[in-house]
């Protein structure tokens, strides 16, 4: 099954589990953002299975994003419930703007080292092949393989991280940003991208969605 969230200024499609372990999400995505919910049927899915009681983790997050008042909130209870899920030292989103070329830097959990606002030029080379067009996560687990993606190589093992997992944020069928979450080599194995990407994919849906609510009323007139 697809669900659609949508309003005036957007659409955010989510595939559920099978099974829907994750029916809480899809209330707290629609309630937060005031969404309608519609649901679309897709050949071969099935709906059975039993609601799951979310974990601390994810009721933290979900308590945390909905008294969030500005941005960084959302975005420091998404780094919490990715430490909690599969642990990382280095934890950032990049905003993608296609038509500068540019990605952007929305959140930092070390700012000194990598500020918000701080950009990268978009590099069509393997790393934009898996993400971009292929929209799947990114995994190295050594410095040399980060070393042939990333020319802050050297910065990001300084900070004692030669792993790294990219998890693409997709709404409205484009790519809109991507989770970076690093950590000591070797950290990311098949069962912990697997986690990440089961438990993070509707969390971090929801802070992009956000991040457009909280621009669009920013630039409301007064």
């Amino acid at each position: 099954m697809l669900e659609t969230y949508k309003n005036a200024n957007l659409r955010v499609a989510i595939p559920v589990s099978n099974p829907p372990r994750l029916l809480n999400w899809r209330v707290h995505c629609a309630t937060l953002l005031g969404l309608r919910l519609e649901m679309v049927e897709c050949q071969g899915a099935s709906t059975t299975g039993t609601q799951q009681n979310m974990t601390s983790s994810e009721t933290k997050f979900v308590d945390a994003v909905s008294e969030a008042r500005e941005l960084e909130s959302s975005w420091k209870a998404l780094e919490d419930l990715a430490g909690a899920v599969v642990g990382h030292r280095l934890f950032t989103v990049m905003t993608v703007d296609m038509t500068a070329g540019l990605a952007r830097r929305a959140y930092s959990n070390h700012p000194a080292e990598y500020p918000v606002s701080g950009t990268k030029p978009i590099h069509r080379d393997a790393w934009f092949d898996v993400v971009h067009r292929e929209r799947r996560s990114f995994v190295a687990n050594s410095i040399e393989d980060i070393a042939q993606v990333f020319p802050d190589h050297a910065l990001i093992a300084s900070l004692g991280c030669a792993s790294v997992l990219n998890l693409p944020v997709v709404l409205e069928g484009d790519l809109v940003a991507t989770i970076n979450l690093l950590d000591v080599a070797g950290h990311y194995t098949p069962e912990r991208v697997a986690s990440a990407e089961a438990q993070l994919a509707i969390p971090a849906r929801l802070c992009c969605a956000l991040a457009f609510r909280f621009d669009s009323t920013r630039t409301e007139p007064s």
